[in-house]
């Protein structure tokens, strides 16, 4: 796991979240721990991952203390709005962007720039930055944290985050529709702050979902981004996908697709 990326000063981030898993997985076979893949999407270089490592095993000596959100597997199907937020807040405690209050929840890059922002749902820091840079400085992206690792994807913990995400993004944009989206299991969130925005009364123009599992059923306008090589990309696997995706999609989508596979 390390040697061959050893002689990288920081690591190449193409991995999905169960490919890290399993290589997180044999790492802890061989060195004994359990190590959770948000580690190297937080921790992008050899240095940082190296000492979050050593870190981690110290914790492991000792006896009682446990880091938060080390095994979702642990995690309740339902789990209280404090708990999922005292761990989410360990999560985002190393974001660096524009904070819309002292404790808020969302981050934001370039917010000089002159248009619309964008709300985005990701799951860890060096993507935000990532998305934030190719976008261009004059695109203000409003980050916030996917519940990876935080809590499992049950609709009522989706429901919990969704909530005090759309409270937020309504502070941050009294008036107006929302431009929101997410990647991976952002997406799946960014899906359900849709849902609510709306039930609260506020319009989402666009609704971006990328490498979503899933087709999950939504009433306004969808925009599909897969990768061209992903597993997740409908035109591969599935017989006839616009007739599938009209449905789910009543209003309307659209199906981009970029370089590369899941997680590049």
């Amino acid at each position: 796991f390390f040697s061959s990326r050893r002689r990288h000063t920081r690591f190449k981030c193409d991995w999905s979240s169960d490919v890290c898993s399993s290589d997180l997985a044999e790492w802890g076979r061989r060195h004994g721990g359990d190590e959770p893949p948000r580690i190297v999407f937080e921790n992008p270089t050899v240095a940082q991952l190296a000492c979050k490592l050593n870190r981690s095993h110290d914790m492991r000596s000792s006896p009682g203390r446990h880091g938060p959100g080390a095994s979702e597997a642990a995690l309740p199907d339902q789990d209280s709005e404090s708990a999922i937020l005292e761990r989410q807040r360990a999560q985002i405690r190393t974001w660096q962007g524009d904070e819309s209050s002292r404790d808020g929840w969302i981050f934001t890059l370039n917010s000089g720039g002159g248009r619309r922002g964008l709300f985005w749902c990701f799951q860890g820091q060096s993507e935000f930055q990532k998305l934030a840079a190719g976008l261009g400085p004059d695109q203000p992206l409003h980050g916030m944290r996917s519940g990876f690792l935080v809590m499992k994807q049950s609709a009522t913990n989706l429901q919990t985050l969704a909530g005090v995400y759309a409270g937020e993004m309504i502070q941050m944009q009294p008036a107006g529709a929302f431009l929101l989206g997410g990647n991976c299991r952002g997406s799946i969130l960014a899906h359900a702050l849709a849902v609510r925005l709306r039930s609260l009364g506020r319009k989402v123009e666009l609704l971006f979902l990328m490498e979503l599992r899933n087709f999950l059923s939504y009433p306004g306008r969808v925009i599909l981004i897969f990768g061209r090589d992903s597993l997740h990309n409908p035109c591969r696997g599935v017989s006839g996908p616009k007739t599938v995706l009209d449905a789910v999609y009543p209003a309307g989508h659209t199906v981009s697709l970029i370089d590369g596979a899941h997680g590049e």
